[in-house]
């Protein structure tokens, strides 16, 4: 795509997909470090924090992120995946926070953001699992409510979806309510800068 998306499918078998999924979900009924897991009933989404956590705050410079969560090493099986999903992204790129988004029900959501471009690396890469579900660029407000330059990205189950440039920086993205209709998961792998200042 012209703004910087990339995706890629198959690269993962149907085999490889269940595993996947099936770690997924032992690792929510799992106990973890303080933190790792944060729960937002509003959203109607949980989220898992390997590596570090992060804080968006109103402003850029206001976000942060800490390392107080268990560590990706602890999971070998998200280890073997970020090894996989790292080559989807350039020589020298080296994820070392993932995130994952469990989306339980229809109508769960991702509000309106910008991944801080002074906290994280670019690329971006995410795995989609259980089922598909649609990124909304150009989006704004609480409603994630679409406008006159936005442009909507499918996510298919098991698919790839590389953000880097305009897409990553300028353009804001999220899931809106009408996106999700089951279960669906979306795994991120990114680069904490170094420097930042870590909580």
């Amino acid at each position: 795509m012209p703004f910087r998306i990339t995706q890629y499918q198959n690269v993962f078998s149907e085999h490889d997909l269940k595993q996947i999924e099936h770690g997924t979900d032992t690792l929510f009924r799992s106990s973890y470090a303080s933190n790792t897991l944060d729960v937002s009933a509003v959203c109607k989404r949980k989220k898992i924090f390997l590596g570090y956590r992060y804080s968006y705050g109103n402003r850029d410079a206001d976000s942060k992120v800490y390392d107080d969560v268990e560590p990706i090493e602890a999971f070998p099986f998200v280890q073997h995946l970020v090894s996989k999903l790292k080559r989807c992204g350039p020589t020298g790129f080296s994820p070392n926070q993932v995130v994952i988004n469990l989306y339980e029900e229809e109508g769960a959501r991702l509000g309106c953001h910008v991944d801080s471009k002074r906290l994280f690396c670019r690329p971006i890469i995410s795995l989609r699992l259980f089922s598909a579900a649609t990124l909304v660029f150009g989006v704004q407000g609480i409603g994630i409510q679409e406008t006159a330059i936005s442009t909507k990205v499918s996510q298919d189950r098991g698919e790839i979806t590389v953000m880097d440039g305009f897409a990553a920086n300028c353009f804001n993205h999220g899931i809106n309510k009408d996106s999700i209709k089951r279960k669906s998961v979306s795994i991120i792998v990114r680069q904490v800068r170094r420097g930042v200042g870590l909580m």
